[in-house]
């Protein structure tokens, strides 16, 4: 169905559907090939809501009919020319046939699920009751409309593919290769990422490795994500890359983020300039805070240290207060930055009791705690901007896209669901996704850590790929990258996803910590001067994708609405590259407290 389904139908042939079914199914017989062909046409004519699609498709089933009913008329001929002449050649056609048998020249050897056919291509003959039953099935076969199965080679057939040794060698379409190995990698995954293909998928697989040739870097890493689908598993390394590094390579994202990870991703790539083009790219950043702003907050903080050097929270109420009143009482309007940097002191402060104490906790502080306490310090960043904060496991809108598309590689088996996935923070505007980020609570599992890791990046990459689909222009196109956190406790990093020719490079920014007492507000300033680098860089994306976005809208609208003489694909018809891997699912039973440690296992 995918020929039908990705070329127009004014380009369909019966003989070209033919080679790209074969591609598709290369264990299948010619005439089974060819009854797929026909099924899938019958349904198309049957069930398309496409006027030019159910045309087609009913011109090339009365086509291919009337083809077969010329050929079935005309082996119907020979055989009766054959058998009057059987009594008085039959000693002469006995030794033709015997030396055909002899001569390997004149045969085709064709191998089926359950024998082993040898198919004379001389004029071999058939005895009465053979014959009859022969024309009695090609009578039955011109006369079925859904003969899918009943398929006789002739003249207008395709020759008989090569040997299963031969087929090797033959170049795969990289489109091709990327979706045979999106459909076994699905195949291959449970809930815990291990190999399970069938013995037939990985000889399958092999042969698409051996036949094709990457020209790309996105080639390159279909490449990679097919060889670690196919590894052995025997190394604790190669199990690790596989769990975490075959869905980026299966997403097209180059993982530069975990260090252990990006050891095998490199050694099994095995190109130096490919590595040092990747950490070359510098992400176009905007300012963080203002000098005046760096300024005060240092201030404030030296106005607040007691006699013995520390931070005193009455001393740093009372900083914040007085700065805030001698801004306020100047002629001119203070800078709305400055402000900010004040109460966001305060709000920090103010996680912290007047007089310290030794809290003692059975259980340590939940993932929503320390989300709470960041999200006072991001809404006073955010007060002023347009964007929007959609936190609270909002399903992100771009993997859900992405799911219901990836639906077509589940192959019944009932392991891929067309929901989103649910994250902790999105960032948006007006409806437009920019990015998103995740928290986890403190003292979780380095294993942990690096599942939310990847599931954050892949859907970063999902919503940079939407971005990139709109109209934007060419010179600041390189401005429009995805700029999400991490979070683990109180300690996290922000990190970009930009593209690199047809692929993705995901590369850390900075690290970021929360402080965690009275003291470490003094350190808190590089982690809020890339807070509003953050914040500046999703402005930025908001002034170049909105236009853009509204523009394609427009468009799209007036497409609908007015004819333009334009050549225009179907919404069927359009090509759908899968774009980002998601991990199969299975149902799983688990109590509460298993619950917050498997949550992060749908990514």
């Amino acid at each position: 169905m995918d020929y039908f389904r990705k070329t127009s139908p004014k380009a369909w042939k019966f003989s070209d559907a033919i080679k790209a079914y074969a591609q598709d199914h290369p264990q299948r017989q010619d005439r089974e090939i060819i009854g797929l062909v026909k099924k899938d046409l019958r349904e198309i004519a049957k069930n398309s809501g496409s006027p030019d699609k159910v045309s087609k498709a009913t011109e090339l089933l009365q086509a291919r009919r009337t083809d077969e009913n010329k050929s079935a008329f005309t082996k119907k001929s020979n055989s009766n020319s054959n058998a009057e002449s059987s009594g008085s050649n039959s000693n002469a056609i006995a030794q033709q046939t015997s030396g055909n048998v002899n001569d390997f020249r004149y045969c085709n050897f064709e191998k089926s699920t359950n024998t082993f056919n040898m198919n004379i291509q001389g004029s071999a003959t058939r005895s009465g009751s053979q014959k009859l039953i022969g024309q009695q099935e090609e009578g039955e076969e011109s006369d079925k409309a859904d003969g899918e199965d009943q398929e006789t080679n002739d003249d207008n057939d395709l020759p008989l593919r090569p040997p299963m040794e031969t087929a090797t060698t033959t170049n795969i379409r990289a489109k091709d290769f990327r979706e045979k190995v999106f459909q076994l990698a699905t195949n291959a995954v449970g809930l815990e990422i291990k190999p399970n293909l069938m013995m037939d998928e990985a000889a399958q697989l092999q042969s698409y490795i051996k036949a094709f040739n990457p020209q790309s870097l996105g080639e390159r890493l279909d490449l990679l994500a097919a060889r670690l689908v196919s590894c052995n598993l025997e190394e604790t390394s190669v199990m690790v890359a596989l769990k975490y590094e075959n869905p980026m390579a299966l997403s097209r994202v180059l993982y530069c983020l975990n260090p252990s990870v990006h050891k095998v991703y490199k050694h099994m790539m095995r190109d130096p300039q490919l590595w040092e083009s990747a950490s070359a790219i510098k992400p176009d950043l905007p300012r963080g805070l203002k000098l005046e702003s760096k300024r005060i907050f240092s201030e404030v903080i030296e106005r607040c240290r007691g006699e013995d050097g520390k931070l005193n929270k009455k001393l740093l109420d009372i900083a914040v207060c007085k700065k805030k009143i001698e801004l306020l009482e100047c002629h001119e309007e203070p800078e709305p930055q400055l402000l900010q940097v004040l109460d966001i002191l305060s709000a920090i402060a103010n996680n912290f009791p007047e007089k310290p104490c030794n809290r003692q906790h059975m259980k340590g502080p939940s993932e929503t705690t320390f989300y709470r306490k960041f999200a006072q310090i991001l809404d006073v960043i955010m007060r002023d901007s347009r964007l929007e904060i959609d936190d609270g496991e909002r399903v992100c809108q771009a993997s859900k896209d992405i799911a219901n598309r990836n639906m077509r590689f589940n192959g019944g088996k009932k392991q891929l669901n067309a929901f989103g996935r649910r994250i902790d923070l999105i960032l948006a505007s007006s409806g437009v996704e920019f990015s998103t980020s995740e928290w986890k609570r403190d003292n979780v599992t380095l294993s942990t850590a690096l599942k939310q890791q990847c599931k954050n990046v892949r859907m970063n990459k999902a919503i940079l790929t939407n971005l990139l689909s709109n109209p934007i222009p060419h010179d600041v196109r390189n401005q429009v990258f995805s700029l999400g956190m991490d979070w683990t406790g109180s300690v996290g990093y922000i990190f970009c996803v930009q593209e690199l020719e047809d692929a993705y490079v995901a590369k850390p920014i900075c690290t970021v910590n929360f402080p965690r007492s009275i003291n470490e507000i003094s350190d808190f300033l590089p982690t809020l001067d890339s807070l509003f680098v953050w914040k500046n860089h999703h402005e930025q994306l908001m002034d170049i994708l909105l236009p853009a976005i509204n523009n394609r809208k427009s468009e799209e609208f007036l497409g609908r609405l007015v004819y333009s003489g334009k050549s225009e694909l179907n919404a069927d018809e359009i090509e759908y590259s899968p774009n980002v891997f998601f991990t199969p699912s299975k149902k799983r039973r688990c109590s509460a407290v298993e619950e917050d440690e498997l949550s992060d296992l749908d990514c």
